[in-house]
């Protein structure tokens, strides 16, 4: 195992996602879930210097799954170009 410091890999995407589900009106708070996460920027890049796409997609699909986006984590709900 590498001991590496993070400032070796480069800079870090770094996302918080917040999601509060509300009722009447935002009266009633039904849930609240909040996330933290990050990933350095190299985990995203292929050999060419290109964006791996599927990475990034995978990745906010987990997080948005983890704060309860029902359907998130499978791409349900994504548009396509």
């Amino acid at each position: 195992m590498s001991s590496s410091s993070s400032a070796d890999r480069g800079p870090t995407y770094l996302l918080h996602v917040n999601l509060s589900t509300t009722s009447n009106n935002g009266k009633s708070l039904l849930k609240k879930s909040r996330v933290v996460s990050g990933r350095c920027v190299g985990e995203f890049v292929d050999e060419d210097g290109g964006v791996e796409e599927g990475e990034v997609t995978r990745w906010l699909g987990g997080l948005l799954g983890e704060v309860g986006m029902v359907g998130a984590e499978d791409g349900e709900g994504t548009k396509e170009d």
